[in-house]
C-alpha cells in the first residue's frame, strides 16, 4: 500500500517538501501584513474623526494599494477587529 503525503499552501496548491521553509521571509511577510493591518485600522479611526478624504490621504501616504483603499473605504462594516491589547478577556 502506498500513501502519498503532501502539504498544501494557503492557495490550495501542493507545496514542495524539497524546498526548505524560509523563516525569515515568513517573518517579513507576517510583519508586512501586521503593519498593513495597523495602517488600515488607523485609517478607519482617521476616517471616523476627519472623514473619508482624510482616510484616503492617510492610506495613500502609507503606500496602500488603491484597490485595497477602495475596498476598505467602500465597506460599511469592519471585517475584523485588531487586537491592540494583550490581557484577560472580560465577560
Amino acid at each position: 500500500m502506498l500513501i502519498s503525503v503532501f502539504l498544501l499552501n494557503r492557495g490550495g496548491q501542493r507545496a514542495s517538501l524539497n524546498t526548505p521553509f524560509n523563516h525569515r521571509k515568513h517573518h517579513m511577510d507576517l510583519r508586512k501584513n501586521l503593519d498593513m493591518a495597523q495602517t488600515i485600522e488607523t485609517s478607519l479611526v482617521v476616517g471616523d474623526a476627519l472623514g473619508s478624504n482624510a482616510a484616503w490621504d492617510y492610506l495613500i501616504d502609507h503606500a496602500v494599494p488603491r484597490p485595497l483603499i477602495l475596498r476598505v473605504l467602500a465597506s460599511t462594516t469592519r471585517r475584523r477587529q485588531m487586537v491592540t491589547e494583550v490581557g484577560p478577556v472580560s465577560t
